[in-house]
């Protein structure tokens, strides 16, 4: 890993990036700041959910979704246990985050 990440949520709800990072190798299709914890939450082009801890920097949970999707994009249930994802094909795929 490359660089630092820190994120700062103001009152009004805005994210405020103070500096870069490279978590992964390749592109980053999607990604949501994680609602309970310091974590980030990221699809790659190559199928796999990533969760990283911004304050330590570091790769905590790597999922590979197996199916032959395109994913597009995902979003972190507001509990946080959930990660929906979807792709081109009009469906939505959960991943839970208690069991991986």
């Amino acid at each position: 890993m490359v660089g630092s990440v820190a994120l700062d949520e103001d009152e009004f709800g805005s994210v405020e990036i103070f500096s870069a990072v490279k978590l992964q190798e390749g592109q980053i299709k999607s990604l949501s700041k994680h609602p309970v914890s310091n974590l980030l939450v990221t699809l790659g082009c190559d199928r796999n959910v990533s969760l990283y801890d911004i304050s330590r920097g570091r790769e905590v949970l790597s999922y590979l979704v197996e199916d032959d999707l395109e994913l597009t994009h995902l979003s972190v249930h507001p509990d946080g246990k959930l990660v929906s994802l979807s792709g081109t094909n009009g469906q939505i795929h959960f991943l839970d985050l208690t069991s991986g």
